[in-house]
């Protein structure tokens, strides 16, 4: 179902279907049994986000900084815009950046992967469980947990036992459903632009 939903906005705006990740890795979508998108006016929402709405109306999260999102295996791509304003943020030149912080290996034209530090799996930016370039940080780490793949009530719960103490948290506001959903929209666009970038 959050394949179908997602499917039928791209079929209007993209075009492209998605390839869902967990941390960058290809996962397969998996089946959900969702509410109905409905088109009733509802104050204060943003209803040409209805398509994301309905996959976040019944999740919460609040970030405790635990820094485990930033750990363990995975992969985080940096667009080229995004390579830019982070070295930047770093006051070095581009081309400084790429060759220190990211890998060479490149499937997708225009983005590069982040390197991990040499002594873990952990990014390259964290320091002492913090993200030292969190202001600038690539739309992949700022979208989550508003992920397509995450949308999914199992997969949901699983990110929540395994990974990160902020899914469902008790000190969660009430979602704000046009941030969420907009951000779940922004991650759903991006891997459509890295998937349509790939090297054939």
């Amino acid at each position: 179902m959050i394949l179908k939903q997602l499917n039928s906005y791209a079929s209007h705006h993209i075009m492209y279907k998605p390839r869902l990740s967990t941390r960058g890795v290809t996962v397969r979508g998996s089946n959900t049994n969702l509410k109905a998108i409905t088109s009733e006016e509802t104050p204060g929402i943003d209803h040409s986000l209805h398509p994301f709405i309905s996959l976040v109306q019944d999740k919460k999260f609040h970030c405790t900084q635990c820094g485990k999102c930033c750990t363990g295996k995975g992969e985080i791509w940096v667009k080229e815009k995004e390579a830019t304003t982070i070295s930047d943020h770093l006051n070095v030149q581009l081309s400084t950046f790429l060759s220190t912080y990211v890998k060479q290996y490149n499937k997708y034209k225009g983005f590069w992967l982040l390197k991990s530090r040499n002594d873990s799996e952990s990014c390259i930016f964290l320091e002492d469980n913090k993200c030292s370039i969190h202001s600038v940080r690539p739309s992949q780490c700022s979208t989550y947990p508003w992920w397509p793949e995450l949308m999914d009530k199992e997969r949901w719960d699983w990110e929540k036992e395994n990974i990160c103490e902020g899914f469902d948290h008790v000190d969660a506001l009430p979602t704000d459903l046009n941030e969420a959903a907009a951000q779940l929209k922004l991650s759903y666009q991006q891997e459509q632009l890295r998937m349509l970038s790939r090297d054939r």
